[in-house]
C-alpha cells in the first residue's frame, strides 16, 4: 500500500497483523491472513460479523491472486464451510458483459476454489424478490467492478446483509460499499451506500494523492487501494 505524504491526512497504512479502527478490525494486504491469525481476530471481535475483502483492482494473476485465494480459503476453514455458496453480482457492468465477466473470474480468482469444489457459483437475479433470497442464503457475495452508479440504482444500505457473510468487492464493487469514494470514471468524490464507515480510492497510485487529500476533508479514514492489492475488514 502506498504511503501518502499529505499532512493531517488520515490515510490507512497498516503495519502490524491486525488493527482496530472505531468498530472496524482490518488487515493490510501485505499480511498473510491464515486461520491462526483469523481465529485471534474473531475471538477479539465477534464471529457473526461480516468479513469484507476490498480489492482495488486486478488480483487475477500471480502472487496477488494466490494471496487472495489463500485468504478466502482461510475464512472458509474458520467458518467450517465445506462448499461455499458464492453469489456473483455483476450489476456494475452492462448486462451484455455479465457472462464474459463471470467467465473471467472463473478462470482466475475462482479457478482453484472451483477445481477443489470449495465453491458453487450462481449469478444474482434481476428480480428483486429472488435477489433478496439469494443475498440471504449465500455464504460469499462478490460485487464485480464497473460503474458504482449501476450498483447504487439496485442496492441500498438496508439490502446488504449485516452478519455472517464474506463480502468481496473489486473496484466499483468496493467503492459503493464505502461512505464516500473517488470515482475514477467521473473524476469526482461521490457518496456510496455507507455500509462501511470508510472512504476509498481504488486503482490507487501516488498520482492520486491530491484526490485522497480531498476525501480526507470529509473526516474519517481513507483507504487507498491499488491494483493487485486489497484490504480485509471485519465489521
Amino acid at each position: 500500500m502506498v504511503r501518502l505524504s499529505i499532512k493531517k491526512m488520515r490515510v490507512i497504512e497498516p503495519l502490524t497483523s491486525f488493527h482496530f479502527l472505531q468498530n472496524l478490525l482490518y488487515f493490510p494486504y501485505h499480511e498473510q491472513i491464515l486461520p491462526g491469525k483469523i481465529n485471534e481476530a474473531i475471538h477479539m471481535k465477534s464471529s457473526n460479523k461480516n468479513i469484507y475483502i476490498l480489492i482495488g483492482g486486478g488480483c487475477h494473476t500471480g502472487h496477488a491472486k494466490t494471496k487472495l485465494v489463500t485468504e478466502i480459503e482461510g475464512w472458509l476453514i474458520l467458518k467450517k464451510i465445506t462448499v461455499a455458496k458464492l453469489l456473483f453480482i455483476p450489476f456494475a457492468k452492462d448486462q451484455t458483459d455479465w457472462e464474459k465477466t463471470l467467465n473471467k473470474y472463473k478462470k482466475s480468482i475462482f479457478s482453484k476454489l472451483l477445481k477443489e469444489k470449495r465453491v458453487s457459483i450462481s449469478t444474482a437475479s434481476t428480480n428483486p424478490k429472488t435477489l433478496q433470497g439469494q443475498l440471504l442464503h449465500a455464504d460469499i457475495l462478490f460485487f464485480g467492478g464497473g460503474s458504482e452508479l449501476n450498483l447504487k440504482k439496485i442496492f441500498n444500505r438496508r439490502v446488504i446483509p449485516k452478519t455472517d457473510k464474506i463480502i468481496i468487492g473489486t473496484s466499483a464493487g468496493t467503492n459503493f460499499l464505502s461512505k464516500f469514494y473517488f470515482s475514477n470514471d467521473r473524476g469526482m468524490i461521490e457518496a456510496g451506500l455507507g455500509v462501511l464507515p470508510i472512504k476509498t480510492i481504488c486503482h490507487f497510485s501516488s498520482e492520486k494523492n491530491e484526490k485522497a487529500s480531498l476525501l480526507s476533508l470529509k473526516g474519517g479514514p481513507v483507504f487507498p487501494i491499488g491494483d493487485n492489492a486489497y484490504v480485509t475488514l471485519i465489521f
